[in-house]
């Protein structure tokens, strides 16, 4: 069970490093698939709410990053980057 945990730990930094190269890359539909896989596997995952969100308003997509804010402030209400989106 505690191989699993670490596993899926692993696989989720993995993922979280993707959509943080992407992003810095530019490549922001590519940032949003690597949030939703983390997010498939940890749904309250504030960080990639917040990630998922900026590439979202990168893309021109306001409604679903306003949409992605508003997941991780009900999750986290004083999170200051969702605040701040």
């Amino acid at each position: 069970m505690e191989n699993s945990s670490l596993f899926n730990a692993d696989i989720l930094n993995k993922l979280s490093q993707q959509s943080i190269e992407a992003a810095i890359n530019g490549q922001w539909q590519k940032a949003v698939d690597s949030n939703l896989e983390v997010l498939d596997k940890s749904p309250e995952n504030t960080e990639a709410l917040n990630r998922l969100g900026k590439a979202y308003m990168e893309l021109g997509l306001i409604v679903k990053s306003i949409k992605t804010f508003q997941m991780c402030l009900n999750i986290s209400p004083n999170n200051p980057i969702a605040l701040k989106n």
